[in-house]
C-alpha cells in the first residue's frame, strides 16, 4: 500500500491519503480521523491574529499547532517554515511545513490534539544528495500542554536525499491516545491523517478461539492450546477452577493483551491417579470474563511392550547394525562402524540424537559406557546425555566437547527407576560398552582400628611385623600390604 504513493505530486496526494485512512481505518472509523493539508492555514501571533509580513516570526499555527522550544516563520528561515509553494517553481505541493536550515534542531512541532492508532504523514528531504547531512523526522510523546517527553520517541525515519519526491511515512500510536511533538531536520511533511483519541475508552472484548479443550483419553501429558485477543489494550489473567484444576497447568500465558494482537495460550494436562477430570479455565480482561472448559480421562500407563525392560546393556560385539530396540530422531545419523581404536564395533554418531532402550536402576547403581571424542577440534565432536523416566521428557546430565573426556563415564540417576539415556551429536563420535553397574565408594582404612586389633590379639614381639624393633604404623602398612 504504502509503494504505491512513492511518488505523488501536488492535490492528487490528497485523494491518496483520503482512500489510505478509507483502507487503513474502514468506514466507520474514517469519521473520528483527523487530517491536515496546511491549505487554509496561517502563521499567527501570540493572541491568534495573522502575521502582516509574511517574513514575521509567528508563535502558531492558525490550525493550533504550534512550536515547542522554537519559532515558526511564514517562509523558509527559522525553526520552522511554512512554505507557499505558488509562483515558486514547486507544483508538488501548494502549502508544507519545514525545518530550518540547521543539522541541530532543538525545536517540536506540536500538534494539540490527542491521535491514536495509525498516522500517516508524507515526507520528504530538502537536501541534495550529495550533502553532507541527514534529514531526520522523529516524533515524540508530549503531554497535554505542550511538554516534549524526550524519552518516548515514538518514530524515526531518514528521508532520501536529493528527491523532491513526497513519500509516505506510517507510523502506529499503540494502547490509549497520547499527544505528539514532531522533530524535522532538513526535512518538509505535509498532509496528516490520523484518529483522533476522544478520551472514552471502549469496552474490552474478548475473542478465545475456543471454549472447549477435550483431551480425550490419555496415559502422558499432553498440551493443547488457543488463542485469545481483545480490541482494546487490557491486563488479563487466567485462572483455573474446579477440584481437578491441579490436573491442568496454563503456559504461555500474557499478563497483557495489545489491541487486535492474537496471543496463543498452552494448556497441559497431567494426572496422578486415573480417572475422568474437569476443570474451568477463566480469563478475565477489565469486567469480562470468558470460560474454556478443560476435560479428559486419564489411565494407567501400560508398560512399553516394544522394547525389553530388562536391557542391561550393550557393547555392539558382532553387529553390523544399530539394535532396533534403539530409536533415532528422523534427521539423526548414527551407525555401527567397525573402525574402533580400543574395541571393534562401535555405535558411530555423526549428527541428531538416539536413545537407548529403557533400563531400570536399582538403588546405587549407575550405567557406565565408554565415550570417545571422533575429532581433535574442541568445537567438534560435541556430545550431549539426557535421561529420561517416559522418553518424553529430557534432562541434561553432561556434556563431552574433548579429547580429554575420553574414557569411561559413569550416569547417576536421581532415583532408582526405569530410566532411558539419549545422546545428542553434531559431529562424530564414539560410544560402547553400556553396561549397568555398582557405584562404587572408595573407603579408607580405620589405621587405628587396625593396629589395635593387631596389639589385641598377638604379644607385642608377635605385633612386629616388619621386624623393626616396635609396633608402629609400619606393622599396619605390612599387614594391609600382605592382606591379613
Amino acid at each position: 500500500m504504502i509503494n504505491m504513493f512513492s511518488s505523488v505530486s501536488g492535490k492528487g496526494k490528497s485523494l491518496l491519503t483520503l482512500l489510505f485512512a478509507l483502507f487503513v481505518y474502514g468506514p466507520a472509523a474514517y469519521s473520528e480521523t483527523v487530517e491536515e493539508d496546511f491549505e487554509d492555514v496561517t502563521v499567527v501571533d501570540a493572541d491568534g491574529q495573522p502575521l502582516a509580513n509574511s517574513w514575521s516570526v509567528g508563535s502558531g499555527l492558525s490550525n493550533g499547532w504550534r512550536v515547542i522550544g522554537g519559532s515558526i516563520y511564514a517562509s523558509d528561515n527559522g525553526d520552522y517554515g511554512l512554505i507557499h509553494s505558488e509562483g515558486s517553481g514547486f507544483a508538488l505541493s501548494d502549502y508544507y511545513i519545514t525545518s530550518a536550515s540547521t543539522s541541530v534542531n532543538n525545536a517540536y512541532l506540536f500538534i494539540p490534539v490527542r491521535l491514536k492508532g495509525d498516522v500517516l504523514l508524507w515526507g520528504r528531504s530538502n537536501l541534495n544528495e550529495k550533502s553532507k547531512h541527514t534529514s531526520t523526522l522523529k516524533v515524540y510523546e508530549a503531554t497535554a500542554d505542550g511538554n516534549v517527553v524526550t524519552t518516548n520517541m515514538l518514530y524515526s525515519a531518514t528521508p532520501e536525499k536529493g528527491s523532491s519526491e513526497w513519500k509516505p511515512f506510517f507510523f502506529n500510536i499503540e494502547g490509549e491516545g497520547k499527544y505528539i511533538a514532531i522533530n524535522l531536520i532538513y526535512t518538509d511533511i505535509d498532509f496528516l491523517t490520523a484518529t483522533v483519541d476522544d478520551g472514552t475508552t471502549p469496552e474490552v472484548e474478548l475473542t478465545l478461539s475456543a471454549d472447549q479443550l477435550d483431551y480425550g483419553t490419555l496415559s502422558s501429558e499432553a498440551t493443547q492450546t488457543f488463542t485469545v485477543r481483545s480490541n482494546v489494550t487490557t491486563s488479563v489473567t487466567f485462572d483455573i477452577t474446579g477440584s481437578d484444576h491441579d490436573a491442568f497447568i496454563v503456559a504461555d500465558a500474557p499478563e497483557t493483551l495489545p489491541a487486535g494482537v492474537t496471543k496463543t495460550v498452552s494448556v497441559t494436562m497431567s494426572a496422578t491417579e486415573p480417572g475422568d477430570y474437569k476443570a474451568t479455565l477463566r480469563v478475565t480482561a477489565g469486567e469480562q470474563t470468558k470460560k474454556v472448559t478443560l476435560m479428559g480421562t486419564w489411565e494407567e500407563k501400560t508398560p512399553d511392550t516394544e522394547t525389553p525392560a530388562d536391557w542391561k546393556g550393550e557393547d555392539f560385539t558382532g553387529l553390523d547394525d544399530i539394535p532396533a530396540e534403539w530409536t533415532m530422531a528422523d534427521d539423526a545419523s548414527w551407525d555401527i562402524d567397525d573402525w574402533w581404536t580400543d574395541t571393534a564395533p562401535a555405535l558411530k554418531g555423526h549428527s541428531g540424537f538416539i536413545c537407548t532402550p529403557p533400563f531400570t536402576i536399582g538403588e546405587g547403581q549407575t550405567m557406565d559406557f565408554y565415550f570417545q571424542k571422533g575429532m581433535t577440534y574442541t568445537w567438534s565432536s560435541q556430545c550431549t546425555v539426557y535421561y529420561s523416566t517416559d522418553k518424553e521428557s529430557w534432562t541434561e546430565v553432561e556434556t563431552y566437547d574433548n579429547s580429554t573426556d575420553n574414557g569411561v563415564k559413569s550416569i547417576a540417576f536421581p532415583a532408582p527407576g526405569k530410566y532411558w539415556l539419549g545422546f545428542s551429536v553434531n559431529a562424530i563420535c564414539y560410544l560402547d560398552n553400556f553396561i549397568i553397574a555398582v557405584a562404587t565408594t572408595p573407603t579408607v582404612p580405620d589405621v587405628k582400628a587396625i593396629m589395635a586389633a593387631i596389639a589385641s590379639r598377638q604379644a607385642p614381639e608377635e605385633c612386629d611385623l616388619n621386624n623393626d624393633g616396635r609396633v608402629d604404623i609400619g606393622d599396619v602398612i605390612t599387614r594391609l600390604n600382605i592382606g591379613n
